[in-house]
């Protein structure tokens, strides 16, 4: 079982919307930080597994504050016997109509639940359909302004997390329909079934089976660059602010792609999108085929650019292309990733650059990470520097493991790695196979000490960069 998550950032030009006049107060209500829908499918998935979702979204802009109406229609399956099915209960969300194969359920509410009632006792592998609607209003103390008031964007607690859910299904079938007004423009990582410009706005049909979906909805100003490489086309879109920067942001990412695709092998991209809004929006994210670079900014050097567009790139390799058990493998997931910008920054901005990041980021981090005096494979979400483990002293055991075994060898079986677990979910159990099958005991047991056996050692500049050099 994997995860299937749909994010969606708006960013929302403040004051060039004309809208009609909003509905009634009592209509809407404040979204919080998890919209009542989803809520809601995470509730019903407790008894069944999602086999289809389908969402519509109206947005209207009034000064300083968006309203939306979504509607949601899902299919699901129930996993178990039962007689009735749980949702969140959520000031707005109404159940308008729901069928237990094919009989109508009523609906009955109990505390902080709404129970679908099936009528009876029904069978696991019953099919329940569910039509959910929902108005929220998203008020000023969301909304960050720059200086200028041109920009507004919604803060992103408050608008990720209505299209973000997590389900037990490999393959659901997901659409979204968005209605946008005047003088918002959409960018997304998957392809648009349909594109429909009038007076009043404009409305989009995007469509996803599986994995993560991303779409960055944009107002101006903003500038767009475009690469096109036989291999790869990569799409940037910048704010006003740093327009100047759309074009050595583009070629960045080109350069980097093209390192990773021939250092591991082609991840199944033809096409990138990065987005860089003008604030942060709480963080840098990689979906399939999508970076939202929401950590750079118009003062950020290039060595700060380098290393969250090559961070979160690199997880089209591995998190996207390979995907990993985080549950035993979290420090694999993101120290191979760390370990992918450290190489290409090596390869590509040279050994002085690499060695002032090292000296004055990665390892201060291990620092840190050592004091946690916990065994990289002990690490989780919630350990103490669980971020210094899973980045900077994972990437330095593997800097370290590729010199000890030697630079050739170890390419050559990180390569395969990446081509034998390409759409697989791995373990760490599964990488370290890969890694030191049939090697000598002595590598095996280094291993061995840096997965289980803390404190981690102390460890120079000099090693790191030569476990990350050519060889």
């Amino acid at each position: 079982m994997r995860p299937v998550l749909i994010l969606v950032t708006l960013l929302v030009l403040r004051g060039t919307v004309m809208a009609a006049d909003p509905p009634a107060e009592e209509q809407w209500h404040p979204l919080s930080s998890f919209e009542p829908i989803i809520e809601a499918i995470s509730f019903i998935e407790q008894t069944s597994v999602m086999r289809t979702v389908q969402y519509s979204l109206e947005c209207a802009l009034h000064g300083d504050t968006l309203e939306l109406s979504v509607q949601a229609d899902l299919v699901v399956e129930m996993t178990k016997d039962a007689e009735r099915l749980p949702l969140l209960l959520s000031a707005g969300l109404r159940v308008v109509e729901a069928y237990v194969d094919g009989e109508p359920c009523t609906v009955e509410r109990s505390g902080d639940t709404l129970w679908l009632l099936l009528g009876r006792i029904r069978p696991k592998g019953s099919t329940v359909t569910c039509h959910l609607s929902y108005r929220g209003r998203l008020p000023s103390a969301y909304v960050l302004r720059e200086a200028t008031g041109t920009w507004v964007e919604l803060a992103p607690q408050a608008f990720w997390y209505p299209f973000a859910f997590w389900d037990a299904a490999s393959d659901v079938p997901f659409k979204l329909s968005l209605q946008l007004p005047s003088g918002l423009v959409a960018a997304s990582n998957g392809s648009t079934l349909e594109e429909v410009r009038s007076a009043s706005g404009t409305r989009y049909v995007w469509s996803s089976t599986g994995d993560a979906y991303g779409i960055a909805v944009l107002a101006g100003p903003y500038a767009s660059r475009r690469i096109s490489r036989e291999s790869l086309v990569v799409r940037t879109f910048v704010c006003a602010g740093m327009a100047d920067q759309a074009d050595e942001i583009a070629a960045m990412v080109d350069q980097i792609a093209t390192y990773y695709i021939e250092r591991f092998g082609p991840a199944p991209l033809s096409e990138i999108t990065v987005v860089v809004p003008p604030h942060s929006v709480g963080g840098n994210w990689a979906l399939p085929k999508m970076i939202i670079a929401g950590q750079i900014s118009p003062d950020s050097d290039r060595a700060r650019r380098f290393g969250i567009l090559g961070h979160e790139l690199a997880h089209q390799w591995w998190g996207h292309t390979v995907r990993f058990d985080f549950s035993s493998a979290l420090w694999l997931a993101e120290g191979l990733t760390a370990f992918s910008e450290l190489s290409a920054r090596l390869q590509l901005e040279g050994e002085r650059a690499t060695r002032d990041h090292l000296d004055q980021w990665t390892l201060p981090r291990y620092a840190t990470a050592q004091e946690a005096n916990i065994a990289l494979a002990e690490c989780r979400v919630d350990t103490p520097h669980s971020q210094e483990l899973r980045e900077d002293a994972s990437a330095v055991f593997l800097a370290l493991l590729r010199h000890r075994m030697g630079a050739a060898e170890f390419d050559r079986r990180l390569k395969a790695f990446f081509g034998a677990r390409a759409g697989e979910t791995t373990a760490t159990s599964d990488f370290i196979h890969a890694m030191t099958d049939g090697a000598p005991e002595s590598l095996r047991g280094f291993v061995r000490a840096w997965l289980h056996d803390p404190p981690l050692p102390e460890v120079t500049v000099d090693e790191v960069l030569a476990g990350i050099g050519s060889g």
